[in-house]
């Protein structure tokens, strides 16, 4: 286990974040990494791609971005129970994948009023992982967060009986996964607390800055360092500090701004 915040959540080796039809979720903001670019053909002839960025492991005050992995996925994810389940350490396939996703949002102990990053109905999935404290059988662990109560809920699935497990915790800040980054980007970019990102793009490309599509940014998990701050709400809140750069590696600034996702609001910093 290892501090994300004020509590404990899992540590995970590898994650990654659900595909869901024809949606496309792009790791460090909103483009395709440099690497894939060149074959944006051959995604277009796929049909529903979608690119699952996610981030791995938990985050400090001095080092809060974590380390990005992207899969690629095709169509939209199974419900049902697998007709093959893999070995304990495996990767999750996208049946199993899809299935452990399916039980962990629709788990007694998850409201189903719970709301995600969008506002839309059900929580948002972070992550989903094997679980890597089994010893036998097939088991996997998922993060969700209920924007709509501001909880952490940890589900643990056993994918041979069906059965999952519920944990919730407040205050966690596990790194936001790429919605969430790309969604915290939008909101800066629409908010004043945001001038001086606009101001540095427009000086460095000769550009207007109009959308996150323009930018490559990295999302990290933020908690106050200390009280009384002006990001003192995200002791509670679900808060991310993003790395902004252009599409060419520029900078914008020396300052990580940070956007409280609860309340859909950048904080003004000291």
């Amino acid at each position: 286990m290892a501090a994300c915040g004020r509590h404990a959540v899992p540590t995970v080796a590898t994650t990654s974040q659900p595909a869901t039809g024809s949606e496309e979720v792009r790791a460090k903001g909103s483009r395709l990494p440099q690497r894939l670019r060149r074959h944006r053909g051959v995604l277009g002839v796929l049909g529903c791609v979608a690119l699952v960025a996610g981030l791995v492991g938990c985050t400090s005050h001095d080092d809060p971005f974590a380390s990005a992995q992207a899969v690629i996925r095709v169509g939209a994810l199974p419900t049902a129970a697998p007709t093959h389940l893999g070995e304990t350490f495996d990767p999750l396939s996208d049946a199993e994948y899809g299935y452990v996703r399916s039980l962990a949002s629709s788990a007694s102990g998850v409201p189903g009023t719970a709301r995600d990053v969008t506002g839309g109905q059900g929580p948002e999935v972070i992550t989903i992982d094997p679980d890597l404290s089994a010893t036998e059988g097939r088991h996997a662990t998922a993060l969700l967060y209920d924007y709509a109560a501001d909880v952490l809920y940890t589900v643990h699935v056993d994918l041979r009986t069906g059965s999952a497990r519920v944990e919730t915790s407040e205050g966690s800040q596990p790194p936001p996964n790429a919605r969430e980054t790309r969604r915290a980007t939008e909101i800066l970019l629409a908010s004043p607390v945001g001038q001086p990102w606009r101001d540095a793009y427009a000086a460095g490309t000769g550009e207007e800055l109009t959308s996150a599509d323009q930018l490559e940014v990295l999302g990290g998990a933020h908690v106050p360092p200390a009280p009384g701050g002006a990001d003192d709400a995200c002791s509670t809140h679900r808060c991310a500090r993003l790395q902004i750069t252009t599409d060419d590696g520029l900078r914008l600034t020396a300052t990580n701004p940070v956007v409280d996702l609860s309340a859909g609001a950048a904080i003004e910093q000291d």
